[in-house]
């Protein structure tokens, strides 16, 4: 009797998106979302509240966020059509079974804002002091029940959404591809880091885009990733409120 010795090769996981992308196009899009958000924040700046009448600043300011968001999501988008995917495949965003999901994600963010408030004390502590302030989330909208939902609109589902798809559906994607897993999570969460412009938050914003980067691979979906930094963001919406005395 003759017995094989022949053992069963894993299979190789699927990739995470249908896209392809090489890395000088992932560079050429992460400068190309940088130069938004420069422009994005000169924007802001030119229309403060005092200098035009009633809530038409708020109302300019949200329309220079969605078409940032909208002029970042572009390059993907046409990406996508050009490659003749649909969307969704393109970067990750497959089903999910919503509750397993949902407990990771959840223990994700309770990690991710106990390393800011640790890097937080030490800022604090040591007195630190760099380039770039904090933006205060609360008066870029305005303070109004309109300008409070366009906020958590902006901040809780438009921003997480096109920063996944662009840092973890496409930067991390390709990245570990080419780079491996920890290439690709520490390349896409300096990155995503480096997008925000502010010194003081970017060791936190590593961590934080590192943990989404985690999850999208572990679990298989963008998704995963989206609802992480949502709950995210809106811890951090809903403090800024509560120490504003709005909410």
């Amino acid at each position: 009797m003759e017995i094989s010795t022949t053992t069963a090769v894993p299979a190789e996981p699927l990739p995470l998106t249908s896209l392809r992308w090489t890395t000088g196009q992932v560079v050429a899009l992460v400068v190309w979302a940088a130069g938004l958000n420069v422009g994005q924040a000169l924007a802001m700046q030119a229309f403060h509240v005092s200098r035009l009448p009633g809530e038409l600043p708020h109302f300019i300011r949200a329309v220079v966020v969605f078409a940032f968001y909208a002029a970042i999501l572009a390059p993907v988008v046409l990406s996508a059509r050009r490659q003749r995917v649909s969307f969704s495949d393109a970067v990750g965003l497959k089903g999910v079974a919503w509750r397993p999901i949902a407990a990771l994600a959840f223990a994700s963010v309770v990690a991710a804002r106990l390393i800011a408030l640790l890097w937080a004390y030490v800022v604090v502590t040591l007195r630190l002091q760099l380039p770039g302030g904090t933006i205060d989330i609360s008066q870029v909208f305005g303070r109004s029940i309109a300008g409070i939902i366009v906020t958590v609109v902006v901040a809780v589902f438009v921003g997480p959404f096109v920063e996944e798809v662009v840092f973890r559906g496409v930067a991390f994607a390709q990245l570990e591809r080419t780079q491996g897993l920890l290439g690709g999570i520490v390349g896409s969460s300096a990155l995503f880091g480096l997008l925000h412009i502010n010194p003081l938050e970017f060791l936190p914003l590593v961590a934080a885009g590192a943990m989404f980067a985690w999850l999208f691979h572990a679990t298989r979906t963008l998704w995963s990733a989206v609802l992480a930094h949502a709950l995210f963001n809106l811890v951090a919406v809903i403090a800024v409120y509560a120490v504003r005395g709005v909410l």
